[in-house]
């Protein structure tokens, strides 16, 4: 029970630091947006339902995904694996399918 406790601490510490890591994601040099997208990617396999939350995924998305269009290589794949976790894709879990931008639940979206 313990370990469930510190997994949650953690998570809340980490989504102080979400905006910071935003920050860095748009606009450091290229070390420093690959430690922020490695530390994304690390958030977001520790604590999948601290992703889930709305607030959190209108953080971590767009920056993600703006890194993932970039064109150093080693930022490019290593924000795809971490977009890969942000959405919880790898998981096959419902909440990749509702970030898709569509709400209206139609059958494209289901």
């Amino acid at each position: 029970m313990s370990q469930l406790a510190g997994a949650t601490a953690e998570g809340e510490r980490m989504k102080k630091l979400l905006p910071e890591l935003a920050t860095v994601l748009n606009g450091g040099s290229n070390d420093s947006r690959r430690a922020a997208i490695r530390a994304v990617k690390r958030f977001a396999k520790t604590c999948p339902t601290a992703v889930s939350d709305p607030e959190t995924q209108a953080v971590l998305i767009p920056a993600v995904m703006g890194c993932v269009k970039d064109k150093n290589v080693m930022i490019k794949l290593a924000a795809e694996r971490a977009a890969l976790h942000v959405l919880q894709m790898k998981d096959g879990t419902p909440s990749a399918v509702s970030v898709c931008g569509c709400v209206c639940r139609e059958k494209h979206c289901v």
